[in-house]
């Protein structure tokens, strides 16, 4: 099956051992990028009758993506293509004008082609059109692709503007396949809204053109807007919030809130230790961290809802927490106040402190773990990023507050801080300013788990998203 087919492009190619850095290779044209779907193949036996009947179905193996790149090669220049058979790297196609081809950040679209491995690599003769022109090769690679994806350059849009002095604290997409098709088939979003101390929702069945907002919840935010987060999961919307001096953690079905109903909160969990500030999940927990001055940590299973307690004042015993992101359920990283952070592994947590000058005066705001070495923590002032699990760091953003970091994969991302919006396509090794903000306060920002150009960050007062 055919996908896709396009034109000459600036070929970046991220040479492997080198982390994520890609450098201009040569301008060439990427075939079209063909798809081989699976082989089904039926396992036979006999029965007690010697007759020959169907016993099974299986895959004989996985799809496969295919597809070239040629383009001419000067004399004096070997091709870094030569030199990666028989190994797995990454190749981006830039697209666009620009001034300077070595420019990674200066493109109108991009194609993103991921563990890619050199089926065969081939150089013509010699030529030139006219006898003055110097002579040039071409090359011409063909390629097996593990993954691939097209990314726009970005701009952005308002979709929705507070009223009154009603605050957001956060918004959440909710995904068509847990959504009822009598609501809608459009794109569904829910933002949690502080208003006037009640805690209420505003929703979108049409990706932002029309906001409505549901009636107001029992229990009234007084806490700090961070104290205030939501998080969508296994069709549900839970939120976070501080009354009498009591954090609480609820939960209420999402396709009530898009139906209009009335909230009817149902209370997981409440501590007096501090807000909860940071959620996040797996496919089977939601995980939460807070504290005012003490550490907490928490986990709660999808299938009943059960809260259980994974760090309450024992290992962070003098600072709050505010961030976390789960690599999966053994491992985990957590931060906190004073460049604080934490590892958990195989039921192990430590604590320790970002060793970079300057960093223990720094608030860490939220967090990216690629794997379990490489991370990138970002914090009120800056953005770092560490290699080797915490043992080195390097400061990569200096520029605003509360800088929220948000990815698709292990390349292409966004951090979007009180001052501007930055975009990386090489896994936060660098990073291009893309827009100024003019909202001080950031509440989160995530990439649609249903289109990867799809961008939407949440302002206190208002919400934006890429057109």
């Amino acid at each position: 099956m055919q996908a896709t087919q396009t034109g000459f492009g600036r070929v970046f190619i991220n040479t492997p051992g080198v982390n994520n850095i890609f450098k201009l290779h040569n301008f060439m044209k990427l075939g079209p990028l063909d798809r081989t779907e699976s082989q089904v193949e039926k396992i036979y036996s006999y029965n007690s009758k010697n007759e020959k009947i169907n016993v099974a179905i299986v895959q004989t193996d996985e799809s496969e993506i295919t597809s070239s790149l040629s383009g001419d090669l000067p004399l004096s220049k070997r091709s870094v293509l030569e030199t990666l058979r028989n190994k797995l790297f990454n190749i981006q196609i830039h697209y666009g004008n620009c001034s300077s081809p070595t420019d990674f950040y200066t493109f109108e679209s991009a194609m993103i082609l991921k563990d890619v491995t050199l089926l065969s690599y081939n150089l013509s003769e010699l030529n030139a059109i006219v006898p003055s022109q110097r002579a040039v090769v071409t090359e011409s690679a063909n390629l097996s692709i593990g993954n691939y994806y097209r990314i726009t350059y970005p701009k952005f849009t308002n979709i929705f503007t507070i009223s009154g002095s009603s605050l957001l604290n956060g918004v959440v997409y909710i995904e068509r396949s847990d959504c009822d098709e009598s609501i809608s088939n459009d794109v569904n979003l829910i933002g949690l809204l502080d208003k006037l101390g009640n805690t209420a929702f505003v929703y979108s069945l049409d990706n932002g053109k029309n906001w409505v907002e549901s009636g107001t919840s029992g229990v009234p935010h007084e806490g700090l807007p961070e104290e205030a987060k939501i998080i969508y999961a296994n069709s549900r919307v839970y939120w976070s919030k501080i009354n009498g001096g009591i954090a609480r953690l609820y939960s209420f079905e999402a396709s009530r809130i898009l139906n209009g109903d009335t909230i009817s909160e149902s209370e997981l969990y409440r501590t007096t230790i501090g807000g909860i500030k940071g959620l996040t999940k797996t496919s089977r927990y939601i995980y939460g961290v807070g504290g005012t001055s003490d550490g907490l940590i928490l986990k709660v299973d999808l299938t009943n809802e059960k809260v259980e307690i994974i760090e309450e004042n024992t290992v962070f015993t003098t600072v709050g927490l505010t961030a976390i992101d789960v690599l999966d359920d053994n491992f985990f990283v957590v931060g906190g106040l004073s460049g604080v952070y934490g590892i958990y592994h195989n039921g192990v947590l430590s604590s320790y402190v970002i060793d970079y000058p300057g960093a223990t005066a720094e608030t860490v705001q939220s967090i990216k773990v690629f794997d379990q070495n490489n991370w990138l923590i970002g914090t009120d002032f800056s953005v770092f990023r560490t290699s080797n699990r915490g043992n080195t760091w390097q400061k990569l953003i200096q520029d605003g507050t509360y800088n929220n970091l948000t990815f698709y994969d292990n390349l292409y991302g966004y951090n979007v801080s009180s001052d501007a919006i930055y975009l990386t396509l090489d896994g936060g090794y660098s990073w291009k300013k893309v827009s100024s903000n003019i909202s001080a306060t950031v509440c989160s920002a995530f990439l649609s788990p249903e289109d990867h150009n799809q961008l939407y960050i949440c302002y206190s007062e208002e919400i934006k998203k890429t057109i």
